[in-house]
């Protein structure tokens, strides 16, 4: 059911203090089976253990790529986990990031994203306390709304400007969590666009950002 892959890289320093990495491992040991349906409740249930082993076995260092099969008899793995940072591969089509942050009410809250790759990339967020207990998008995320993402070069006519636009149909966004800074990144998805209409879009496509600020993420 799991196989663990030893590679040398920074990812997962062992040398780290013991409990440095306690806060996301034993976040995802517990993780329900509501969260994603196609993998067994319980199926991280092993992680701590194997992390307590690895930083025994691997005294100078090392990554540690968790891997566990999932209901389609295909590989879910943690690429990354750190103490506030975990990133999953849990299908070819479905990449996970969160990100535990400080928070003053529960001292922490964890900021989970599911993106999901078809034609383009898709993202949903979702925020969650330690115990998984799922919390409302409106305290802790600000509206991006979708006029945000665009500016007009000044070289650009108007009607020009509003016909790239109409060209993105359907709306829809693809978010990255940076988490040595804390931020999310969102950047809009043209599945609909050729790759040369793609390239006339971009002229006109901006990146937003938010920020943790203690209480919920601000635009900046």
């Amino acid at each position: 059911m799991r196989k663990i892959l030893y590679i040398l890289s920074l990812a997962f320093c062992l040398t780290t203090p013991a409990n440095a990495q306690d806060t996301m491992v034993r976040f995802l040991a517990h993780t329900p089976e509501h969260v994603f349906e196609f993998i067994p409740d319980r199926l991280f249930a092993e992680l701590p253990e194997y992390v307590q082993l690895m930083r025994k076995s691997q005294p100078l260092g090392g990554e540690i790529v968790f891997e566990v099969k999932n209901r389609f008899n295909d590989t879910s793995r943690i690429d990354t986990i750190s103490n506030d940072y975990a990133a999953l591969t849990m299908a070819e089509t479905l990449h996970v990031q969160m990100l535990a942050l400080p928070y003053e009410k529960t001292d922490t809250v964890v900021c989970m994203i599911k993106t999901y790759y078809g034609p383009e990339a898709e993202s949903v967020i979702s925020f969650y306390d330690l115990n998984w207990n799922r919390l409302s998008n409106a305290d802790f995320m600000p509206q991006v709304q979708e006029e945000e993402f665009f500016a007009k070069p000044d070289s650009m006519t108007d009607q020009r400007f509003d016909e790239l636009k109409r060209w993105i149909e359907p709306v829809i966004w693809k978010a990255e969590i940076i988490p040595s800074l804390q931020q999310i990144v969102f950047t809009l998805s043209t599945p609909m666009l050729t790759q040369e209409e793609k390239t006339q879009v971009n002229a006109i496509l901006l990146q937003r950002k938010v920020k943790w600020g203690g209480k919920m993420f601000e635009k900046c």
